[in-house]
């Protein structure tokens, strides 16, 4: 997979203060190696570009530096096996080549959860290996070099080796991995039980009685707090069923006079264009304007549930308990008069380490072979990056011994895993990925080991591409970067030239 071209725009009209006066926008052309810099040493959106590569892939990701991503619309040129693909991300909205996306799936709450378009192109089907892969090829500039084989990779994305490695062999064992989460949650609560009836709490029931009116009420008003919040968000989902007809609309109006058809009518040769389709212009205002009488709606909805988060707030401070530890108290106390000692949470405790560590040997057991074929790829990179002998060795895939080690070490070790990663899922699914760093000399790391981690990345990534963000642009790498976009002004600060009322979108 290619990024060939990030052009990034204002959405259509979403609110009522969100107005283009003219179509502008912004292109980002990317190469082989492309080195995403600023002339100033301070950060000036480089972080910014990277995360819109990633939106515009289609990844739910964390906004940053209080700019509104999703308020954006971006069309991502992609080569995939040498078919250019068109990605069009307009907020949650996804369309590859015109056409409109929507994989949905069942997250472990049973919500649905929109697979990242890109994951299509690359023909992965599942929500987790998708989200995986981009622990794979990305690294963040915050949680990037600190992850390992778990952890976070950006937002709520998250990456577990084992299960990585289940989900790209299709092992069914997703049955272990839900129950392990589910026996960890239960071990961590018996250790927060067991830290409180340790103490000694006095409390009295007889100050409470005197608030259950006081809290009667507040449940209340949160109940109407709540419809509100629900009426707002089935609002704001007929908004966009109607920013879709009006897309798709758009989009087969330029289609036809594209085709350039032209009809007779009455001897003369009329060309067909979106001004003399019967109806269009008619049907595109009534959609306008049922569009913004919904956006009108909103607004008063959100206007009233601003007004119940006001009588919330005001019932919390003028009856506030006056003493929060005795009310802590009170309600560690009633635990203790339940019956609950510690022997029998230990028990309890015992009973669930004890599934966990079964559970955790029967995984290793399933990924034991695809544990073997990715040190064959690690042991060589490990060695080649210069950490020592320690840490070259096989139980480094799944160790969870690296709490406190130097940054400079976390670095090494987490782009040796990345790109041997990189390198197991071409091997395995024949997929090439690109490989996209963010701050390469972030935490403790200098000049001249950041310098050799990317001759490592291109040894061993020659043929992927390769993306670096960077204040510092005078690598000594024994190759050239073909490409620099040096951000001057941010990512998208001249698009705010053409707005009216940017304030107002913050």
């Amino acid at each position: 997979m290619i990024i060939k071209n990030l052009k990034i725009e204002f959405s259509d009209k979403t609110s009522l203060n969100q107005i283009k006066l003219f179509s502008e926008e912004i292109n980002y052309p990317f190469e082989k190696t492309t080195l995403i810099t600023s002339k100033m040493e301070n950060s000036r959106g480089k972080t910014t570009l990277i995360r819109f590569i990633l939106y515009a892939l289609g990844y739910k990701i964390p906004q940053t530096d209080g700019l509104k991503i999703y308020s954006y619309r971006t069309t991502l040129e992609i080569e995939e096996k040498g078919i250019v693909y068109i990605l069009v991300r307009q907020g949650e909205n996804q369309y590859i080549n015109g056409k409109k996306f929507n994989s949905t799936v069942k997250d472990n709450l049973n919500n649905e959860e929109v697979i990242p378009m890109c994951a299509s192109l690359l023909k992965i089907d599942s929500l987790y290996l998708s989200n995986a892969l981009l622990g794979c090829y990305y690294i963040d500039q915050e949680k990037g070099w600190t992850l390992l084989n778990r952890g976070t990779v950006i937002g709520k994305i998250r990456f577990n080796i084992e299960k990585f490695f289940a989900s790209i062999n299709k092992k069914e064992i997703d049955n272990l991995f839900e129950e392990n989460i589910y026996l960890e949650k239960n071990i961590k609560k018996i250790n927060l039980l067991s830290s409180i009836i340790k103490d000694d709490y006095i409390y009295n029931d007889d100050d409470f009685e005197d608030k259950k009116e006081v809290l009667k009420k507040l449940e209340e008003i949160e109940t109407e707090e709540l419809l509100l919040k629900q009426q707002i968000f089935s609002k704001k989902k007929e908004v966009k069923k109607i920013e879709d007809v009006l897309f798709e609309n758009k989009k087969f109006s330029d289609k036809i006079e594209e085709m350039n058809i032209i009809v007779r009518h009455k001897g003369e040769d009329i060309v067909v264009n979106k001004n003399n389709l019967k109806s269009y212009d008619f049907t595109m205002d009534i959609l306008e304007m049922k569009k913004n009488e919904l956006l009108i709606e909103i607004q008063n909805l959100d206007k009233l549930k601003r007004k119940k988060e006001q009588e919330i707030k005001k019932i919390r401070e003028d009856h506030k308990f006056d003493n929060p530890q005795k009310e802590l108290n009170r309600i560690f106390g009633k635990l203790k008069t339940e019956n609950l000692n510690e022997v029998v949470l230990n028990e309890i405790k015992k009973s669930n380490q004890g599934v966990l560590k079964v559970n955790k040997e029967k995984i290793i057991s399933e990924i034991k072979d695809d544990i073997s074929k990715f040190w064959e790829i690690l042991e060589p990179i490990l060695k080649d990056i210069g950490v020592s002998e320690e840490y070259i060795k096989k139980e480094i895939i799944l160790t969870d011994e690296l709490a406190g080690k130097s940054g400079t070490l976390r670095h090494k070790l987490s782009l040796a895993y990345k790109i041997a990663l990189v390198l197991y899922v071409e091997k395995e699914l024949f997929i090439k990925l690109p490989f996209i760093i963010d701050s390469p000399m972030n935490g403790e790391v200098n000049k001249d080991t950041a310098q050799k981690m990317l001759n490592i990345c291109r040894k061993y990534l020659k043929n992927n591409q390769l993306l670096v963000s960077s204040v510092y642009n005078k690598f000594n790498t024994k190759f050239e970067f073909e490409s620099e976009i040096i951000l001057e002004n941010g990512v998208v600060d001249e698009l705010e030239k053409f707005r009216i009322n940017p304030e107002n979108d913050k």
